[in-house]
């Protein structure tokens, strides 16, 4: 129950909830208004939208070589991976104005040779509209918060090692409903992080997670 109690505003918020887009093609539109919305409030593009992703979602693989020289002089090569965001190219906004927590930028944005592309490498200001896994973003929060997949990042908990002996002590609890409340409460760390627009965008819309929202909207 996410009712508010003893309040007299009529400020109720807004919650969205996007079962049936699982390519993004909705994100940009989306966005745009969190954009609008933002400005409308006098809002930094730091305070205006907090983008939360899964760690496998939204990212593309490139591999590249590097040359190392070992402890013996030898040139060695190795092969290398970078996992490279893709969500400049997804809602339109220059990345630039993107701040990545341990990712790296769009791969049309991405020269290979130029290191300096790194996320860590760019500057959080006011003018960036962070980009942080699910996991990281405890204590966060933005006036617009974007949860991509995140029936992808429900499911990942729900298959943790910790899961099968979270709340250990009550010994009325299967399995299955340690899982599910071990991964509960780790989407609800990511559903309070807005002030005020909550973007729920779910991969499939009949996973685990998806079923959930949709009994929701159903007795909503």
């Amino acid at each position: 129950d996410l009712s508010a109690h003893n309040t007299n505003t009529n400020d109720q918020g807004r919650v969205i909830i996007e079962l049936d887009d699982p390519h993004y093609s909705k994100l940009t539109n989306r966005v745009k208004d969190f954009e609008r919305v933002g400005k409308e409030n006098e809002l930094s593009n730091y305070e205006s939208i907090l983008f939360l992703t899964e760690t496998s979602a939204l990212q593309t693989v490139r591999e590249q070589d590097e040359m190392i020289i070992d402890s013996e002089d030898n040139i060695v090569i190795s092969k290398s991976q970078d996992k490279i965001s893709m969500l400049s190219e997804l809602t339109e906004i220059p990345s630039e104005h993107l701040w990545f927590h341990h990712q790296l930028i769009s791969q049309q944005n991405l020269d290979a040779d130029d290191s300096s592309n790194e996320s860590e490498e760019l500057e959080l200001s006011s003018d960036t509209y962070r980009c942080i896994f699910y996991e990281s973003c405890r204590g966060l929060e933005a006036w617009s918060t974007v949860c991509l997949d995140i029936d992808l990042f429900y499911q990942r908990k729900y298959d943790e090692e910790l899961a099968a002996s979270y709340l250990s002590d009550d010994l009325f609890l299967t399995e299955q409903e340690r899982r599910r409340k071990y991964a509960a409460t780790w989407v609800l760390m990511a559903l309070t992080r807005a002030i005020d627009t909550l973007y729920i965008h779910v991969n499939e819309r009949n996973s685990e997670f998806g079923t959930i929202l949709q009994k929701y909207i159903e007795n909503s």
